[in-house]
């Protein structure tokens, strides 16, 4: 569990000011991970976790500069689910092919989604949806002190919030990386 008690910034109250009291933030995470050898050569790596965050900062929505803004309590908690299931094949004892498909769902609890002109649709909850999809090639020397890592990542990311004007909600994007290690 994580615990933030910020020095210096005020609680925003539903007045559109800011109070005297500071913002604190509570997470709680509980995880199971694992490492399973299914046969000689394949290995599997169960991850899940869950996620709950609380903050007592609130959100003051402008809807346009001329409007009058709306205040929601409670705007920045969650829960989150994440899910993931890695799985390298080795090729030799040093070299090894690894997909790794993920999944995270957040929940906001008080947060109402957006549609496209940015008004937030009543009887519903924001819910933000991410797929991750990696491919892996890696190599690493007899001496285990060098590895090198060629991997693929696309991503998927859904949410029922349409309003995109300043954060993308919904898209998908593709990643190339080489990634180098080196341990003594």
């Amino acid at each position: 569990f994580n615990i933030q008690n910020y020095d210096k910034q005020q609680v925003l109250t539903e007045s559109g000011t800011y109070g005297s009291e500071k913002q604190r933030d509570f997470s709680l995470e509980t995880y199971y991970y694992s490492g399973l050898r299914v046969l000689k050569f394949i290995y599997i790596e169960p991850y899940i976790s869950y996620k709950l965050k609380d903050s007592n900062q609130g959100y003051l929505h402008f809807k346009t500069f001329a409007s009058t803004p709306t205040f929601y309590a409670d705007f920045y908690d969650y829960t989150r689910l994440s899910i993931s299931l890695p799985m390298s094949f080795y090729i030799t004892k040093n070299k090894k092919i690894t997909y790794r498909p993920e999944f995270e769902r957040t929940l906001y609890t008080s947060r109402l989604p957006r549609d496209e002109e940015n008004n937030f649709v009543d009887g519903e909850k924001q819910v933000n949806n991410l797929f991750l999809h990696t491919i892996a090639y890696t190599s690493q020397s007899e001496d285990e002190v060098r590895k090198v890592t060629l991997f693929y990542t696309f991503q998927q990311q859904s949410s029922n919030t349409k309003f995109e004007k300043y954060f993308p909600y919904n898209y998908t994007g593709h990643y190339f990386g080489l990634q180098f290690n080196y341990s003594y």
